[in-house]
């Protein structure tokens, strides 16, 4: 996977619960919004920090948009 943008940190690179996916967490590290791509052969997922949900973003290439202080989990 690949990232572009500034003032986020990948905090995890681990297997899911399931055993079924890759999870990849990200936070917005500032006070102000953020915003970066995300890419990835193959389709990605937001989830939740417990995994519980799963919502589809696309496949390939996402641009994803942080709140201040924000992290998001995606399921790959």
């Amino acid at each position: 996977f690949g990232i572009d943008g500034e003032d986020l940190a990948v905090t995890a690179v681990r297997q899911s619960l399931d055993g079924q996916a890759i999870i990849v967490r990200l936070v917005n590290l500032t006070s102000r919004t953020a915003e970066c791509g995300f890419t990835y052969e193959g389709e990605i997922f937001e989830t939740r920090l417990d995994e519980s949900t799963v919502t589809y973003l696309g496949a390939g290439s996402v641009r994803l948009l942080f709140r201040p202080k924000q992290i998001i989990t995606l399921r790959i």
